[in-house]
Parts: C-alpha cells; sequence; structure tokens
C-alpha cells in the first residue's frame, strides 16, 4: 500500500521539464501509468516512497537509460536564392548554381521543436533531397554538429544539365541517418522554383562625344529565353 514518486530526470541537456507524478492503485505490488517525455535523448526514471506504510522505511529505484527519444519528424523552409525563385547552375557549359538555404527543424508529435536535437550527441546527419531524389543537388547534407536547439541549415545548389532547361520546382525533403530514420515526408515542406538564366547585353551605337548606354536584360529559359521581370539580385 502506499504512493510513489516517480521522477524522470534526462541525461546531458535539459530543455524539458521533469517527469514529476504520483503513482497509486497498486495491486498485488504492481502499478502502472502512461507517461510523456516530449524532448530528445535518454532518461533515467527514479521512483522512491518515503515513510512506507509508517514504519519511517524509504524505499526507491531506478531503471536507467530509458528511450532513446528520437524527433517525430521534420519540417522544412527554403529561402529563395532571388526573389520568389533560385538560378540553377549548369554542367554544359560548366555554370556554378545560386546558393538558397534549407532550414530543417525537428519536432515532437503533436508540433513544437524538440531543441535537444543538436550536436552529435542527439542530432544526426541529415540529407535534402527533392522529394526524395538526390540528383542535381550539392551541399545538400546538414552535419549533426549544425543542428542547434533542434533547428539546422544548409546552403544548398542545384545543376541542371544545359542553360536550356524548363522551369522546375523543387520539393526540399529532409531524412537523417538515425534508425528508423527521421523525415519531413508528410509535412511541412520548402520549396523552390529553378530556372534557368543569363545575362543579355545587346549592341549599342551613338556618339563618340557621349556616354552610351548599354542594354542589359535578365533572362531565363521558357521555351525560349525571355526577360525575367522577378529578378531583383543581378547587377
Amino acid at each position: 500500500d502506499g504512493e510513489i514518486g516517480a521522477i524522470g530526470v534526462e541525461r546531458g541537456l535539459g530543455n524539458a521539464a521533469p517527469i514529476n507524478t504520483t503513482l497509486s492503485g497498486f495491486v498485488n505490488g504492481v502499478a502502472s501509468l502512461n507517461l510523456t517525455w516530449d524532448e530528445v535523448g535518454t532518461i533515467d526514471l527514479n521512483a522512491s516512497l518515503a515513510n512506507y506504510l509508517g514504519s519511517a522505511l524509504s524505499v526507491s529505484g531506478t531503471q536507467a537509460g530509458a528511450g532513446r527519444f528520437h524527433p517525430a519528424y521534420f519540417d522544412t523552409a527554403v529561402t529563395q536564392g532571388c526573389s520568389t525563385f533560385t538560378y540553377a547552375g549548369s554542367a554544359a557549359p560548366v555554370k556554378a548554381g545560386q546558393p538558397f538555404t534549407v532550414t530543417v527543424t525537428a519536432n515532437k508529435a503533436g508540433g513544437g521543436i524538440t531543441a535537444n536535437y543538436a550536436g552529435a550527441a542527439n542530432a544526426y546527419l541529415t540529407t535534402l533531397s527533392n522529394a526524395g531524389v538526390t540528383a542535381g543537388l550539392a551541399n545538400n547534407t546538414i552535419a549533426a554538429a549544425s543542428f542547434a536547439n533542434g533547428v539546422g541549415s544548409a546552403n544548398v545548389t542545384y545543376e541542371v544539365a544545359t542553360p536550356q532547361t524548363a522551369l522546375l520546382t523543387l520539393t526540399l525533403r529532409a531524412i537523417d541517418s538515425d534508425t528508423p530514420a527521421v523525415s519531413s515526408s508528410g509535412y511541412t515542406e520548402g520549396t523552390t522554383e529553378i530556372r534557368s538564366g543569363r545575362a543579355r547585353i545587346s549592341n549599342a551605337h551613338g556618339s563618340e562625344l557621349l556616354a552610351l548606354p548599354v542594354p542589359f536584360r535578365a533572362e531565363y529559359w521558357n521555351n525560349g529565353w525571355v526577360p525575367n521581370p522577378a529578378d531583383i539580385c543581378s547587377g
């Protein structure tokens, strides 16, 4: 008979409130209840009972290393390379792609950041893809050490085969190397429109006595080279 105070204490990082509850209703020496831990990591469960049956005796026990707990899912968000889109690189001719930033956030079931998903102790190498396809992407991994307070990011580029490539939209998916893996599939995934662009400088003529304006135009491929009025980045 009696009540036991069950307390969960997290090892290492501590960004969640400790579990602290009372367990009662023992039958034949056994009682149970459901507990929730809303962070990442491993916890130790401690049970203690003071003054058992008024005998002044104290009883306690520990279950070390309960878990490991990991995030329920990721969300991804994209900061475009230029305004509402990102310029692609190309393989032939070789042209560097414009970086765009992908931010990955680790979340618990029901929503909310798992801030302990950070560093090599609790985070894992995370790969970014286009809805599962990594072809064309570069700099598309986030090291475990790059996660802090449940958030990590990478400056990613995308390459097409030739500049004459039609518009396409990337859906940025994150998946880590844990077992089982944590993924953003089925949750919020940021997108970016990829445009293959060029700068066009037209011919100009006029008096040698005056400053000569030279037409400059940013273009992108859309069944031919067309003006790109959304470009607010090019000089």
